[in-house]
């Protein structure tokens, strides 16, 4: 049994606010029978009560029994009763009830009292009808707790003081026993008695002087006796230690809060990185928070101390306990674990799994995650599956995914825009590509060598309205520089676009990239020349090379329910069911830029414009890195859940520090970040995850 809201001894039982007036009383029952009586330390009583020592009880008086006080609610995942904390030399019997309180029964009742006291506190109390109806329930013996608590505990917090490092108290209190505890340190100022006196005055509040307090002041030690404080006594031994109490709460839980995460599409053969995390639920935390905890792990390649947020996140709540199991099963694919199976749930901080998942068959074979609760059965531990989640993957072999649709049946090739001009390093091939090898009536216009070099990825091996090639020294460096200007209502007509690609293209052929520049394109030809860049970058690759791409984007881009788009100018509408239709997923460009076209990649988005219609804005999200690409160099022109403005800042720092810095790409990159945020009064900061594996890549060359 636990008498939470009492301080100190049973003769204040009744009301931690009647202290002063029982302090008598408490000190003459605290005795084991036979043994002389000690001083009764006094208690601050400001106002004093005038009251005699209560008289001993009759002869033989008929002793009131209090039922035990229904056990507090535990804590989920807690015991229902937690127990006696150990306390070491306290083994021997309870001097007032003569058992060991923990062996306590059930049903044992308590014998503190006589009639007479109860009278005494019903004269004391007589203008308080709610502490009446306390007494005379307590008198009768009867079930206390669908009383309320009389009037004024409720506003009592006990607290309790101990050390806890050398020269330190540790301050745990519990509001009403509620089980709600905060806690906080105090230096010991002087001998320990003075700081305990002063701690007391302080928690007591402006009340104390007449005998109201907000927060009484024990003393809890094992091994020290505060004997000499007329503020402050030692904690009744049978009470429970706060402390223990307050890191049982926090550790407490049961259930937990998950997320998960998986592309709409693989590529045959490309690895890719899926995770699922879990944190506990506690009474503090809201799941607001713990969803923002989880975006602050979820994702492959992230920075240690990134706080960048995973693509297309998928929350659940499930039940949970302190040892949680996460697995992913599938035919089809080779699936390989980079975090131990059966984990440990920490209060306050994500757990995460992750397993390396390559694809090997087409089609949509199936994967499953599942999350499992470690319990208990006959003594023997065993997995109980507390979520399973189905993922809905499309897997398509490369081949496929590269191949060119061809033009729209009713798309003209229109006439493409030259780049070409007095300060170009490297003069265009051609300012109208040649027509395929394959697959197109004319192409015996291509000259053998034009041939060769198409199939090897040297040359486009088709034309795509919008688009010019520029070619490059260096074959193994190819790059496609898209910039979307000419948006139509809803979605707002943009200004320096085709600027920031001007920059980026010259920046680039400096450096010795090839470069298929991309202006105003729509959506099959946005695919179409990604699949060109990674159908020449794969060719340079099955030859044996180390082929590096790089794609900049300069447009529109936003994030819809968890899944980012760049926006191609024949959008009809800025509806998320426009923008999931006709936009151009992050799945549809990294697929074709990635490890498996070329070792190294770059995507750089300069985008993050809201579009500017009064029914899409609140739709309209920045990115987010994507989590489950391998391999790649992402950077993004400003933060998660932030705009870029339109104004060529990024696009203009990037292209000189690309082709002037002599460092590693993510130095350059962290150069842009720290010069975009001084050239915009740190209200545009831009971010990067380095995914990239195998060694520095520079820029600059050797030879340049």
């Amino acid at each position: 049994m636990r008498i939470n809201s009492f301080m100190t001894g049973l003769g204040a039982i009744v009301l931690a606010a009647l202290l002063a007036a029982c302090s008598a009383q408490y000190d003459a029952m605290d005795e084991p029978a036979g043994a002389p009586p000690e001083p009764a330390v006094e208690a601050p009583e400001p106002a004093p009560i005038d009251q005699e020592p209560a008289p001993p009880p009759p002869p033989a008086p008929a002793p009131v029994q209090v039922q035990p006080e229904p056990p507090r609610a535990a804590a989920p995942g807690s015991s229902p009763n937690p127990g006696r904390p150990v306390r070491p030399g306290r083994d021997q019997p309870d001097p007032v009830r003569g058992d060991d309180y923990a062996e306590e029964e059930p049903g044992l009742a308590l014998e503190f009292g006589s009639e007479t006291d109860l009278d005494e506190l019903r004269e004391l109390h007589a203008d308080d009808p709610d502490m009446l109806e306390w007494l005379d329930a307590l008198a009768e013996g009867g079930d206390l707790s669908d009383l309320e608590t009389a009037a004024g505990a409720e506003n009592v917090e006990i607290c309790q003081a101990e050390i806890s490092a050398p020269r330190t108290l540790l301050i745990t209190c519990d509001k009403g026993g509620s089980g709600e505890f905060e806690q906080a340190t105090h230096r010991i100022q002087g001998n320990l008695t003075e700081t305990l006196d002063a701690l007391a005055k302080d928690l007591a509040g402006e009340g104390f002087e007449a005998g109201l307090m907000d927060k009484q002041l024990c003393f809890w030690s094992e091994t020290i006796q505060i004997d000499d404080s007329a503020f402050v006594m030692n904690c009744p031994e049978w009470d429970y230690r706060y402390s223990e109490l307050a890191a049982e709460s926090a550790n407490a839980f049961d259930s937990g809060r998950i997320a998960h995460h998986a592309p709409e599409q693989m590529v045959l053969g490309q690895p890719y990185f899926l995770e699922v995390a879990i944190e506990p639920i506690q009474r503090d935390t809201s799941e607001a928070e713990i969803d923002e905890s989880l975006r602050s792990i979820m994702g492959t390649g992230l920075a240690p101390d990134s706080t960048q947020d995973a693509l297309s996140l998928e929350f659940d709540t499930v039940r949970a306990s302190g040892v949680m199991m996460a697995s992913i099963v599938g035919d089809g694919y080779d699936l390989t674990a980079t975090t131990p199976e059966e984990q440990p749930l920490i209060p306050g901080e994500p757990t995460l799994w992750q397993w390396k998942v390559v694809p090997t068959q087409e089609g949509s074979p199936d994967l499953t995650f599942t999350v499992s609760q470690q319990v208990e059965v006959n003594g023997q531990k065993m997995a109980k599956a507390v979520k399973t989640i189905p993922l809905s993957i499309k897997v398509v072999s490369l081949d496929t995914l590269l191949a060119d649709p061809g033009p729209d049946p009713d798309t003209s090739i229109s006439a493409h825009r030259s780049v070409e001009s007095d300060n170009d390093p490297v003069a265009p091939l051609t300012s109208t590509l040649s027509a395929p090898p394959t697959g197109v009536s004319d192409a015996s216009a291509m000259s053998a060598a034009e041939i060769a070099n198409a199939a090897s990825g040297l040359l486009p091996d088709t034309e795509i309205a919008g688009c010019t090639w520029i070619n490059g020294p260096n074959p193994d460096r190819q790059a496609m520089v898209l910039s979307n200007l000419a948006y139509s209502p809803p979605v707002s007509r943009l200004s320096v676009t085709h600027q920031d690609g001007d920059r980026i293209t010259a920046a680039l052929t400096d450096v010795g990239f090839s470069v298929l520049q991309c202006e105003d394109l729509g959506q099959r030809q946005t695919v179409r020349a990604l699949s060109l860049l990674g159908r020449m970058a794969k060719a340079r690759k099955d030859a044996g090379a180390y082929p590096v791409t790089f794609f900049y984007y300069s447009g529109h881009g936003v994030n819809v329910e968890g899944t980012n788009f760049i926006l191609p100018t024949d959008i009809p509408g800025a509806s998320p069911e426009d923008i999931r239709d006709f936009g151009v997923s992050f799945e549809q460009i990294f697929n074709r830029v990635s490890t498996t076209v070329a070792p190294t990649s770059f995507i750089v988005f300069d985008a993050c414009r809201t579009v500017m219609d009064d029914q899409s804005r609140g739709l309209m999200r920045a990115y987010s890195p994507v989590g489950w690409a391998s391999g790649v160099f992402q950077a993004f022109a400003t933060e998660p859940g932030k705009t870029a403005a339109d104004d060529g800042i990024y696009s203009e720092e990037l292209a000189n520090l690309i082709s002037t810095l002599d460092d590693p790409a993510n130095v350059v990159f962290k150069r842009v970040q720290d010069a975009v945020a001084a050239r915009t009064g740190q209200k545009q900061r831009p971010v990067y995850t380095d995914g990239t594996t195998g060694g520095d890549f520079y820029f600059l060359q050797d030879d340049e």
